[in-house]
């Protein structure tokens, strides 16, 4: 029923042209709660209105694996790219352009999804903003065919009970002398105090994020007990 709803609120179906592209299957142990149908609406209305789609939320708590279903449910064509602390402006350059040269053969009535999954754990923010809300890269434009997604990891701050029980494990490497840190570098680690390493989004991408949040438990118990019912 809910995949129905979805179908029913997209109103069109995938031509010919595009089903010579790679489709996900439709995963049949996937339970579409109200939470995640809800979800899925929000995504799937911001993206017939051009509207940028940023997704934030905690790590495991759904995010790419919902987007794979609903572009499975729509009959979408996916395309992920799994961004990484050490990644380059060139590769996302690079990935970037074999896409849009892939979507201009698309026509009018057909589309690809492109999810940039964790944008904000590499420091190329300046260029994420550009594709994401500008939707160009370098100064070309992303034909329309093309509908973006991506997904970022709060920016958020360790407890201090975190950051003694890091450094009581050996897990956080520092020199400290005279107050001074890494005295052979003189770099400081910017990111070291955070929950996640990622870099903080820029102001215009802020006002188009969607926050996922965790996953209370009162949700969880629902999942658990749908998928016991299949």
């Amino acid at each position: 029923e809910a995949m129905d709803i979805l179908k029913k609120v997209e109103g069109w179906r995938l031509t010919a042209g595009s089903s010579d592209m790679n489709l996900h299957p439709v995963n049949p142990g996937y339970v579409i709660t109200i939470d995640n149908l809800l979800k899925m609406l929000s995504i799937q209305l911001r993206l017939r209105n051009g509207l940028p789609v940023m997704i934030m939320g905690e790590t495991g708590c759904g995010k790419s694996s919902l987007i794979r279903q609903l572009t499975a449910v729509l009959r979408t064509p996916l395309r992920t790219l799994n961004i990484h602390g050490g990644m380059e402006a060139e590769d996302i350059v690079s990935w970037m352009k074999e896409r849009i040269e892939e979507a201009e053969f698309l026509s009018q009535e057909e589309r690809v999804v492109i999810f940039l999954d964790e944008v904000n754990t590499c420091n190329c923010m300046g260029l994420f903003k550009e594709i994401i809300c500008d939707r160009s890269v370098q100064g070309r434009f992303i034909p329309p065919s093309m509908k973006i997604i991506a997904a970022c990891n709060p920016y958020r701050l360790k407890s201090e009970q975190a950051l003694e029980q890091e450094a009581m494990a050996g897990l956080a490497f520092d020199t400290f002398q005279g107050g001074a840190e890494n005295i052979g570098t003189g770099i400081r680690d910017p990111l070291k105090n955070l929950v996640y390493r990622v870099h903080p989004l820029p102001e215009s991408m802020i006002d188009h994020v969607f926050d996922f949040g965790a996953l209370p438990a009162e949700t969880e118990a629902l999942y658990v007990a749908a998928i016991l019912k299949r």
